[in-house]
């Protein structure tokens, strides 16, 4: 699937409560907020990386393809990390 094609589902779904929730659960099950490194396991390191990586992939699809919803997902991340 083309890129253009998932920012349009990806606005459908954030424009739906259930959606938006889900989205966000994903970004932070995928750790795309996580800051911290594993230095004393490198392979768990590596896996953490990883995922981390598809979480952005994902936080970067999501501000393309709604910036309002983006915003509304990074700010209630920065409250809850910043508590």
């Amino acid at each position: 699937m083309d890129e253009d094609k998932l920012k349009k589902i990806l606005e459908d779904v954030l424009n739906t409560d259930c959606g938006f929730y889900f989205v966000s659960e994903l970004l932070e099950r995928l750790g795309a907020f996580e800051r911290g490194c594993n230095f004393d396991n490198i392979h768990i390191e590596y896996y953490n990386r990883g995922k981390r990586e598809k979480g952005l992939w994902l936080l970067d699809l999501v501000k393309s393809a709604n910036f309002k919803k983006y915003e509304s997902i990074v700010d209630y991340y920065a409250k809850m990390y910043s508590s």
